[in-house]
């Protein structure tokens, strides 16, 4: 026989061997230990847990929690409530600056008062 067609015929037989194994070969799905599984999320996203925040209570550390809110932001929000002597809706987040209607429609539901 031929050493170009002898080539040909192991890399078919290979080929066929390959395809074989794989079709055919169980597929195991991996067991994943229950004391490695978390229940409860690690983030305090306020967004995730679908809680509300009072907004006359909150900490620096729950405001940061909410999306589009940085520590910046959080320290001029409790520095405003301070000034104000607490907020009586929502609405008066409004005075704090770099707080929008566009910003704050978007943390509203998370809010309460």
């Amino acid at each position: 026989m031929n050493d170009s067609i002898r080539d040909y015929m192991r890399w078919w037989s290979l080929a066929l061997i390959m395809a074989f194994l794989a079709l055919h070969s169980p597929v195991r799905a991996e067991t994943i230990p229950t004391d490695t599984v978390q229940t409860e999320p690690q983030s305090r996203d306020l967004a995730v847990l679908n809680t509300q925040i009072d907004i006359n209570t909150a900490t620096e550390q729950e405001w940061v929690s909410l999306k589009g809110i940085g520590p910046k932001r959080a320290k001029a929000i409790l520095e405003y409530k301070k000034q104000i002597g607490g907020f009586k809706s929502v609405d008066d987040l409004l005075g704090v600056r770099g707080i929008g209607q566009k910003a704050l429609s978007k943390m509203r539901p998370m809010l309460k008062v």
